[in-house]
């Protein structure tokens, strides 16, 4: 510890004999940084960021790739969650024939501008999904709803039945009410369109066609008397959350003006040529200049930005502002009438031990996430790493060489009046008997007797806090405050709902939370995928394949029977059978 002071010391000495070169060198880095500005781009998309790097749902997604009916990897999805705006039975003829109407709105007259001079019908965007028709499941709704007797409409979920034919309903409704096997109620219907971006242009058509269909669902939404249209797409996702980073830029600068201001008010002292209220001020602009210069640098080489990002800056400004609080305590700590190298290096070297080893400990502390395995927890320790590692940097060099320059006519005033002060002078006194013998003799000495000194509350707080009784008090409180939060830490709720990736107020919250219920506790469908396509032209793959299936659709506690499975092999047998019996 005693070389690393001595270092500190011979480091604040060389600042004072050279403060501009410590100013420029971060000042320059901050203004090239800004080059690496002119490559951002976002990262939002919460299906992926929050997914882990090597999660089996990444492995399955990418081999679910190239079966495009099941994933839509080529396709802009759009779905309209239809409901009662009582939150009553949505199939009802009246509804129906109202969602109805919407719809064929929407497939007849509503076009997506390619980006130059053609306008495309809904039919021509669609692609591989244009067979999967709202108009065709609504007819189906309305028709069962009319056949009483379920003679030829059979309205079970997920797999329904009309005119002996098996149709899948499951994607269609939700909130559903089931006796004896069939659908009596449902509070929410989902129009699903879809948009080809595989299309020229299939991107700008896609959210040309998105906006128009948004814009036209919240009007009609408005002006219906029953019905309530919301729509949740990929677009809209991206959005709220970039609306948490334009929420929280106001918070950051009343957290740095907060911070300016409560430096301002401890560090302004009497007389004012011993105030550090132009230190204060640089305090937040070091750390405000190393965000700065980590974003340009991270941009610059390819890094996006996400919303989780906004927390850095609060982080970064009071971690910063800390070190320069301690930066200040050791140059108020140093020895006055001394010179500026002497009390800069002995500032240094007070207070650089401990500036270090804080930020040592927080680079590190952060950088462990970088090993994590979600990319978002990756991302956010990586910037929060680097820009605590370039503060720490910044506070050495930059906030350190401009206090230097700040205190000049500070240390001349000190030395003035330390100079002025009155001098004990020795002289030669002779006694009787002709010994001489040193008399100090003293111009001016204030004598201030101890019972006068009055001792301020935080020295009586701190001989307190040395008695037996206080020491058993916090041992106390901490074994309390442990039990606590061991009591609290088992009731947290470990679950990951969507809508809390989202703002509080957000019109998502509702619509993701509804759709995150439909999914998972009604319409929970796996597909499975075969690569390469087997031979089903061989009876011994096709026995294979069904017995695999049979196990799948018996699995104990997650299967749901074969009355649950869609698979066209069986249909493609039935054919074989049929056509080998004429």
């Amino acid at each position: 510890m005693r070389k690393l002071e001595q270092f500190f010391d011979w480091y604040g000495q060389f600042i004072a004999r050279k403060p501009f070169f410590f100013i420029l060198v971060p000042a320059l880095l901050t203004i090239f940084s800004t080059y690496g500005f002119l490559s951002f781009h976002s990262q939002d998309d919460i299906w992926d960021i929050y997914a882990p790097t090597n999660g089996l749902s990444r492995v399955e997604e990418a081999a679910m790739k190239r079966f495009e009916y099941a994933s839509g990897s080529h396709h802009h999805r759009m779905q309209i969650l239809v409901s009662k705006k009582n939150r009553g039975n949505i199939l009802t003829n009246e509804a129906l024939e109202e969602v109805a109407f919407a719809h064929k709105f929407v497939a007849d007259n509503i076009t997506a501008w390619d980006g130059h001079h053609q306008q495309i019908a809904y039919k021509d965007l669609c692609g591989v999904y244009c067979n999967d028709s709202n108009a065709a499941v609504l007819a189906f709704f309305q028709a069962s709803l009319n056949d009483t007797s379920h003679s030829s409409f059979k309205l079970s979920f997920p797999n329904a039945e009309a005119l002996l034919k098996k149709v899948f309903i499951g994607y269609s409704i939700g909130d559903l009410k089931i006796e004896n096997g069939l659908v009596t109620e449902a509070k929410m219907l989902i129009l699903h369109y879809m948009v080809d971006t595989s299309l020229p242009n299939g991107k700008q058509l896609a959210m040309d066609f998105e906006t128009k269909i948004r814009n036209f669902f919240a009007s009609i939404s408005d002006n219906s008397h029953h019905i309530k249209y919301s729509v949740l797409s990929r677009t809209r996702e991206l959005e709220e959350q970039r609306a948490i980073t334009i929420t929280s830029l106001p918070f950051l600068c009343l957290t740095i003006s907060v911070l300016t201001v409560f430096m301002l008010i401890t560090l302004v002292r009497f007389p004012l040529y011993t105030s550090q209220h132009w230190q204060s001020i640089v305090g937040v602009l070091s750390p405000g200049m190393a965000l700065w210069t980590t974003t340009g640098l991270l941009w610059g080489i390819g890094y996006p930005f996400s919303n989780i990002l906004t927390v850095v800056p609060f982080l970064v400004i009071t971690i910063g502002i800390d070190d320069a609080f301690l930066i200040l305590a050791g140059w108020r700590q140093s020895t006055k009438g001394e010179s500026l190298e002497v009390r800069l290096g002995q500032s240094v070297a007070i207070s650089g031990a401990s500036v270090t080893v804080t930020s040592v400990t927080d680079v590190a502390c952060f950088a462990t996430g970088l090993f994590s395995n979600m990319p978002v927890v990756q991302l956010f320790c990586l910037y929060t790493t680097v820009a605590l590692a370039i503060d720490f940097f910044y506070q050495m060099t930059f906030f350190t060489a401009l206090v230097g320059i700040f205190v000049r006519k500070q240390v001349d005033i000190e030395k003035e009046l330390v100079n002025s002060e009155p001098k004990i002078e020795k002289t030669k006194d002779v006694d009787s008997n002709g010994n001489s013998s040193l008399a100090s003799m003293l111009t001016f000495v204030p004598t201030i007797s101890q019972e006068a000194h009055m001792r301020s509350v935080l020295e009586v707080f701190i001989d307190f806090l040395h008695t037996g009784i206080a020491k058993f008090v916090v041992i106390v409180l901490f074994i309390v405050h442990i039990a606590i939060c061991l009591a609290l830490v088992s009731h947290v709720n470990t679950n990951f709902d969507m809508e809390n990736l989202y703002m509080e107020d957000s019109p998502l919250t509702d619509i993701s939370r509804r759709m995150q219920d439909f999914v998972l506790g009604e319409s929970f469908v796996v597909n499975f995928g075969v690569y390469p396509m087997p031979d089903f032209d061989n009876a011994t793959i096709r026995d294979k394949f069904e017995e695999m299936v049979k196990n799948l659709e018996t699995m104990p506690y997650f299967g749901a029977g074969k009355e649950n499975t869609n698979l066209w092999t069986r249909e493609y047998s039935n054919v074989r059978r049929n056509c080998s019996v004429l």
